[in-house]
């Protein structure tokens, strides 16, 4: 437990020693409110406690942003970089105080368990969001110290996955991303290919960013016998918005469920407070992720849908199976999530409305690739006889750009996650000869991913989840 805590610091330190006093600071502050709730349960702590921990995170991440939003008056640039990882650990020690309030948390946990708890470097950068239950336990377990190949095996294997998705392939997305948001921040004129290309490709960027981020740290935990908790279960193959939150950047969802909604009464004050809280945690959970009026829309925007979502549930009684029905329920439910990632991913609220119109603007659909026109014309095909005309696209990267996006797509949508492929018992109906094992197949197939992925560690890259 030392070594690993020793670890975990200098991992940190590494990374942003300027900010190691303030988490050393926050810990301590933390396990002292802690100590004090469970012997005493005073609530006046816990409200101390909770209100710390949001001034940490209000001071740096927000204060820029209020100051020259009300204010109109320059920022201090305080927010300039912030803290790595602080929203990470101060929700997990937010939990921690909760549950301490409630009586939920042993008598027995020491400060160096504690520590460990709160500083261990898996999770970090990217999550996911601890909760005490499921990590300290496994700290306080002699037998977790003990070398277990198997688990350094299926280790390596997730941790190589993550790589593979990271490097290869959200990174491979960049020059897909980057050039249309950018285009769109200056209202440059786009064609609304060039913009559904743009807002699927960063769609899937940020997909295998921060699923690879989270493949990665489940399989260095694994390498040390502990098991983070699964933070993405192919949300893109959702059926609906309440399905997608299930499935997306799970531990937050459990967070905002368990320490907001159902504090805020959850659906046991009637049907109209029901969706003034559910609308009331979708918007703090956009807020979290930044201090940008985009992520409060953005909030606000999966607020909205998930409350229709219910809505269309109380009135419709009859769900459909069938897969002509499942299908279109997919693809719808992505359809609107691409839309709020072009409200995500944009610099600011004018270029995520430019960009939504230019998706949207019907009579420029009849325009197709000017560098089309030699294999239309090859294929004695004439544009003109269908109402099509060539235009420039300098957003769009042709055939190349299709085809990555439907291999990605059919990665998403079609093939096993990586949980389901190592870990038997999440889906018995996957034939054997599809599930990890360690053979030769399996060892060959790791080998030439990971070899490839670190070749790719040299290229462009972006840290999406990183600024979270």
């Amino acid at each position: 437990m030392i070594i690993l805590s020793i670890s975990s610091v200098v991992f940190y330190s590494i990374m942003a020693l300027n900010y190691l006093p303030l988490m050393l600071f926050s810990i301590a502050t933390n396990y002292y409110c802690g100590r004090k709730i469970i012997e005493s349960r005073k609530r006046q702590v816990l409200v101390l406690g909770i209100i710390f921990n949001l001034s940490l995170i209000f001071v740096f991440k927000y204060v820029d942003f209020f100051v020259s939003t009300i204010s109109h008056s320059q920022p201090f640039l305080w927010n300039e970089i912030i803290p790595l990882g602080i929203s990470f650990y101060t929700f997990t020690q937010i939990s921690f105080l909760v549950d301490a309030y409630k009586g939920e948390i042993s008598q027995d946990v020491t400060f160096p368990s504690y520590f460990l708890f709160v500083t261990y470097f898996p999770h970090l950068i990217a999550g996911p969001i601890l909760h005490h239950k499921e990590m300290i336990d496994q700290f306080s377990q002699k037998i977790k110290y003990n070398i277990n190949y198997e688990n350094i095996s299926v280790g390596l294997t997730f941790f190589c996955m993550g790589l593979f998705k990271k490097v290869v392939i959200a990174d491979s997305l960049i020059p897909y991303v980057r050039p249309v948001f950018e285009a769109a921040s200056f209202a440059e004129t786009l064609t609304p290919l060039e913009c559904w290309c743009g807002a699927f490709s960063y769609t899937f960027q940020l997909y295998f960013d921060f699923s690879g981020y989270s493949d990665m740290a489940i399989g260095i935990s694994k390498l040390f016998n502990f098991n983070l908790p699964f933070n993405f279960n192919s949300p893109y193959k959702a059926t609906s918005i309440i399905d997608f939150w299930k499935r997306w950047h799970i531990s937050l969802s459990n967070f905002l469920r368990d320490y907001l909604y159902v504090p805020l009464g959850g659906n046991r004050k009637g049907s109209t407070r029901r969706y003034v809280n559910i609308f009331i945690t979708m918007v703090l959970g956009g807020v979290w992720h930044g201090a940008n009026l985009t992520f409060l829309f953005w909030g606000v925007y999966h607020g909205v849908l998930i409350c229709l979502n219910h809505l269309w549930r109380s009135f419709s009684e009859r769900k459909s199976q069938l897969f002509v029905g499942r299908f279109l329920k997919t693809i719808s439910t992505f359809l609107f999530v691409v839309v709020g990632w072009v409200i995500f991913r944009s610099k600011d609220i004018q270029t995520s409305l430019y960009f939504l119109k230019r998706m949207f603007y019907f009579p420029d659909y009849i325009n197709v690739p000017a560098g089309w026109s030699g294999a239309l014309y090859r294929l004695n095909i004439n544009p003109l006889d269908y109402g099509l005309q060539f235009a420039e696209m300098p957003y769009f990267s042709g055939k190349n750009h299709i085809i990555i996006l439907c291999v990605v797509g059919f990665l998403c949508f079609f093939l096993k996650n990586t949980q389901e492929l190592l870990i038997p018992q999440m889906d018995t109906k996957v034939k054997m000869f599809y599930k990890w094992q360690p053979n030769t197949r399996w060892a060959i197939i790791i080998v030439l991913i990971s070899s490839y992925s670190i070749f790719k560690i040299g290229s462009a890259s972006e840290f999406l989840y990183f600024q979270f």
